[in-house]
């Protein structure tokens, strides 16, 4: 695996490219992973703390990988980003075989929940650096 200077992502619909990964690629700016799990607290009268949270069935907490990207976009694409919130896709992390290989075992099941921080590069706004919040959709075991 190498780091390389883009994602695959596009809806879960659109086919797959020769590598076999997600036709359309997003050059990458900055990449952020969010780790996270759902936990509820809750204190008691007396003070007691009580942490409820969602684990499987090996009883280990489910943490998900969640993922902020800025790229860099055009105006039919940043177009393009804004049909894709909301909906299920798939997603090569920029980390991943070289070009050429088979994609396959890289590709995660996200949702696109956001598009912000869409800044224009130079006057004529023909480029922009976005950044995109994808949930990961894996289920646990």
């Amino acid at each position: 695996m190498t780091v390389i200077g883009h994602i695959h992502l596009d809806l879960s619909t659109v086919g797959h490219d020769a590598d076999q990964a997600p036709l359309h690629r997003w050059g990458v700016v900055a990449r952020e992973p969010a780790i996270s799990i759902q936990a509820t607290v809750h204190r008691s009268a007396m003070g007691a703390t009580y942490v409820a949270r969602i684990r499987d069935s090996n009883t280990d907490v489910v943490q998900h990988k969640d993922w902020s990207y800025q790229v860099r976009v055009t105006q039919s694409e940043l177009e393009y980003l804004i049909t894709m919130l909301g909906e299920q896709c798939e997603l090569v992390d920029n980390v991943h075989v070289a070009d050429g290989s088979d994609h396959t075992a890289y590709i995660q099941d996200v949702v696109l929940t956001e598009i912000s921080s869409i800044e224009p590069l130079g006057a004529l706004m023909f480029k922009y650096n976005v950044v995109i919040q994808l949930v990961d959709e894996e289920q646990p075991a």
